[in-house]
């Protein structure tokens, strides 16, 4: 396992009304498996804001970056 990974991973997902995702894609790879799997799992466990269109909560799709450095 190489140990100096780092990167970034552009996650898409579909927020629903209640803010939780609904679905989760990798849109842009980091280069390297573990990184995407983990900021996938990780978004999933996220709570968004949800969208607001005429008047109520509606699904929609955000773009989230998730970088990941090494100190």
């Amino acid at each position: 396992m190489d140990t100096n990974q780092q990167g970034t991973v552009l996650v898409r997902a579909l927020v629903g009304t209640d803010g939780r995702p609904r679905d989760v894609r990798i849109w842009e790879t980091s280069g390297f498996r573990l990184l995407d799997t983990a900021a996938e799992a990780a978004v999933r466990g996220w709570t968004f804001e949800p969208a607001y269109w005429n008047g109520r909560h509606t699904e929609a799709w955000v773009q989230v970056p998730v970088h990941f450095v090494l100190r």
